[in-house]
Formats: C-alpha cells, sequence, structure tokens
C-alpha cells in the first residue's frame, strides 16, 4: 500500500462517524456491541475492495 497513513485515517474516519464521535456530542449514546461490529465490519470491507490488489493486474 503506497500511503498506509492515509488508508488508516480513512478507515478511522468511516467508524468514527457511527463509535466514536457521538459518544462526545450526544449524552447517553449507546449504540448495542452488533451495532458498532456492523460499522467496523462494513469499514473493513470498504476498505478491503479499495485497497486489495487486482490479481488480474
Amino acid at each position: 500500500m503506497p500511503d498506509a497513513e492515509s488508508a488508516a485515517n480513512r478507515f478511522l474516519g468511516m467508524i468514527a462517524n457511527y463509535v466514536l464521535r457521538p459518544r462526545m456530542l450526544l449524552t447517553g449514546w449507546n449504540p448495542a456491541a452488533s451495532d458498532i461490529h456492523h460499522a467496523v465490519e462494513g469499514a473493513v470491507q470498504t476498505m478491503l475492495a479499495r485497497y486489495t490488489p487486482d490479481p488480474s493486474a
């Protein structure tokens, strides 16, 4: 991966909007563990789709 720092920032940005930032702004924000898992898994799938090398290339 040419720019791991940029990739890490993108990943954190995807999960921060659901998992991290609301905790700073909303009292009582407590999503279910399954919802957090779903958000993180979605971010992982997006990152894999973006950064997995194309085997046909």
